[in-house]
């Protein structure tokens, strides 16, 4: 692909595999975490909150917010960061979980959600961002050893 960006190939092997895993290690563990270990706890809490009921119709927005995240996950990976050990993606992982995880605080002051659900979302989404960082270096340094 001639797509240049920052004067580096916008879209390489290495970025492509890196952001489909990430997006498969965000989806699984999305599902898994989420919607098989915490279903009876969210259940338990639906009329605390205020969303949309859970259908296959919403899943489509949900995969496309993973699959950009995934991208952006990656992209920032390729461009801020110098290691490729599990250590720096854990690492990575960890800052980017501080980034993202705060919208939970922020839902949490607007919408009707209890503290121990905002809490545990705050939580689970920092240890989802380093599952993705060490997904994402290993895949990387792997990748890496092969060029």
């Amino acid at each position: 692909m001639q797509s240049y960006l920052w004067g580096t190939t916008m879209l390489d092997k290495k970025i492509i595999v890196s952001t489909l895993a990430v997006f498969a290690t965000l989806m699984i563990y999305g599902a898994l975490v989420f919607g098989i270990l915490l279903a009876d706890f969210y259940v338990a809490h639906q009329g605390d909150l205020v969303i949309r009921p859970a259908g296959e119709e919403l899943m489509g927005w949900l995969a496309a917010g993973q699959l950009i995240m995934a991208f952006a996950f990656v992209w920032i990976w390729k461009h801020a960061i110098t290691g490729n050990g599990l250590k720096e993606g854990l690492r990575y992982g960890f800052f980017m979980g501080l980034f993202w995880a705060p919208f939970e605080l922020i839902n949490y002051a607007f919408l009707p959600i209890k503290t121990n659900v905002m809490i545990i979302g705050f939580t689970l989404d920092i240890v989802m961002l380093m599952l993705a960082g060490a997904v994402l270096s290993l895949i990387w340094k792997t990748m890496a050893d092969t060029d």
